[in-house]
């Protein structure tokens, strides 16, 4: 098609490198079927904030086991589940964010206010594009007064930065 949305969506999936799996919803099991995404759709639903995709499974009728894998046939509830390529990015909980800045602890441990640019927002998370950088050390709690340059009481806590990385990897099983 020449419709340049339908063309973007479509680069942006090839850059992605999206694979996709297929499940019945049903109680029959952790049967999947491995899908290929062959489309993102043009329209977006902007109250759910979603993008519909179109998958394609190569072989619905192969490995049939009767009660326990049926055949993947037109009709079925199923659930698609999307994969992309791990990749490396700054991740930050949203709470550290505060109106396109964030709070940081320079060298001297005193406060330094540095506006950020978002790349990615989703649930409690958020990838940053630019404006800080790995290893610098970002305050995650509420400060009042916000003084830029004001001396810090810095502590660092493994335990939050741990879940925060399991987070960011999609492993969400040690959430509060």
């Amino acid at each position: 098609t020449g419709d340049p949305i339908f063309n973007f969506a479509n680069r942006v999936n090839k850059r992605l490198q999206i694979s996709a799996k297929v499940r019945l919803v049903e109680n029959l099991g952790q049967e999947s079927w491995e899908a290929q995404v062959l489309r993102i759709s043009d329209a977006i639903d902007a109250t759910r904030q979603t993008v519909g995709v179109v998958v394609g499974v190569d072989k619905p009728y192969a490995n049939i086991k009767p009660g326990v894998r049926p055949p993947l046939i037109k009709g079925m509830y199923a659930a698609v589940d999307l994969y992309a390529p791990q990749r490396e990015a700054l991740v930050l909980p949203r709470r550290a964010v505060h109106e396109g800045r964030v709070y940081l602890a320079n060298s001297e441990d005193r406060l330094e206010i540095r506006p950020v640019e978002i790349e990615i927002e989703q649930d409690e998370l958020i990838v940053i594009k630019s404006g800080v950088e790995a290893g610098e050390r970002v305050i995650i709690n509420d400060l009042i007064p916000v003084i830029d340059g004001m001396p810090l009481h810095v502590s660092s806590t493994p335990e939050l930065e741990s879940q925060l990385r399991l987070r960011a990897l999609g492993d969400y099983s040690g959430a509060e």
